[in-house]
């Protein structure tokens, strides 16, 4: 199965309401030669930015499910779990 972290929409996939962090995230994305300039000053290397943002990413895991017979959790129960591991460690 493929899937591409464009397909995934991370923002709608987040149960803010169900953590609390409604009004904690960013409602807006910044553009690319943003984050590049600003790089710097947060203790991203330009050449990261560069060659990282706004690509797309592309996972297969058909191989792991047809040869090891893998099981995967979803992706909305992955992300609610990873976003209160985030609240725990009150990094959120």
């Amino acid at each position: 199965m493929y899937c591409s972290i464009r397909d995934i929409n991370i923002a709608k996939k987040l149960n803010v309401e169900t953590h609390n962090i409604k009004n904690r995230l960013s409602k807006k994305e910044l553009p690319k030669m943003l984050i590049w300039l600003i790089a710097p000053f947060v203790g991203m290397q330009r050449k990261f930015i560069k060659n990282n943002i706004n690509y797309p990413i592309v996972f297969d895991n058909t191989k792991s499910i047809d040869e090891l017979r893998m099981e995967y959790r979803s992706i909305q129960v992955t992300f609610d779990d990873h976003i209160a591991h985030l609240i725990n460690d009150n990094l959120v």
